[in-house]
C-alpha cells in the first residue's frame, strides 16, 4: 500500500504546470473536500447466508442504512505557499430494521443512530507555481451510537496527503488528491488484560483514499 501511495505521489509531481490560484501570504483558503457534503442510502432486501437456521427473508423484510456527511477545511497562508488550517468532518447514519411480516408478534426494533466527528489541524505546502501540494494533519474526535450504557469510542488519526491544484481561475481550483491515514480507535474498559482487570480496547488501521475537492482562494 505504501508503494502504491509513493508511485501515485510521484505521478502527481510529474504533471505539467497549470496557472495557479492564489497561494501568497495573507490568502485564505476554503475547501469542500473529498466527499464534501454527501448523502447515501443502502437497503438490504435479500441475502443468502447459506445458514441452516434460515435466510435473510425468514427474519427481515428490509434493513436500511442512510448516511449524511460533511467534510470541509479552512486555512490561512502564513507565508507564500505555506498554509495552516483546520479540517472538520462529520458523519451521521441511521439504521432501520423491518422484521419479516411472517414472524408472529414481532415488533420492529428502534432505529439505531450513530455519529462521528473529527477535527484535524492541517499543515499544507504548495511547491512553487507547479500546483503540487503536500500536507500533514493530526485529527481527533469521537463516535457514538446514542446508547448511554456503553462507552463511546475516541478516534485519533495521523494523515499524509498529496494533491494537485488545477486552477479554474485566480480564485477557484479543482484538486485531485491522495491521502493515507493511520487511524486509532479506543474504547475504555472494553477489554481485559492478563490479570483479569479492565483494559482499553484499541484498534489500529491504515486508510488509503483518493478524493477530489473544490478550493476557493481569497486574496488580500
Amino acid at each position: 500500500m505504501k508503494k502504491i501511495f509513493t508511485i501515485l505521489c510521484v505521478s502527481l509531481l510529474s504533471v505539467g504546470v497549470f496557472a495557479q490560484a492564489e497561494t501568497e501570504a495573507g490568502t485564505f483558503i476554503m475547501q469542500m473536500g473529498g466527499d464534501g457534503i454527501s448523502f447515501s442510502s443502502q437497503s438490504v432486501t435479500s441475502a443468502d447466508n447459506g445458514s441452516a437456521y434460515g435466510d435473510f427473508d425468514d427474519s427481515y423484510d428490509k434493513i436500511n442504512t442512510s448516511t449524511f456527511g460533511i467534510n470541509t477545511m479552512t486555512g490561512y497562508f502564513v507565508a507564500d505557499g505555506l498554509a495552516i488550517g483546520l479540517r472538520f468532518a462529520l458523519s451521521s447514519s441511521t439504521r432501520t430494521i423491518e422484521l419479516s411480516s411472517d414472524l408472529i408478534g414481532a415488533i420492529d426494533p428502534d432505529d439505531v443512530a450513530s455519529t462521528s466527528m473529527t477535527i484535524a489541524p492541517v499543515l499544507r505546502y504548495y511547491f512553487g507555481e507547479s500546483g503540487v501540494w503536500s500536507q500533514v494533519s493530526y485529527g481527533f474526535g469521537s463516535a457514538g451510537d446514542g446508547d448511554s450504557d456503553t462507552e463511546d469510542p475516541s478516534v485519533s488519526e495521523l494523515g499524509f496527503g498529496a494533491g494537485y491544484a488545477i486552477s479554474l481561475n485566480d480564485y477557484v481550483s479543482l484538486n485531485p488528491f491522495l491521502v493515507y491515514k493511520l487511524n486509532t480507535t479506543t474504547v475504555k474498559d472494553m477489554g481485559m488484560d492478563l490479570n483479569g482487570s479492565d483494559a482499553d480496547s484499541v484498534t489500529k488501521s491504515g486508510i488509503f483514499a483518493f478524493g477530489l475537492s473544490l478550493n476557493v482562494h481569497l486574496g488580500r
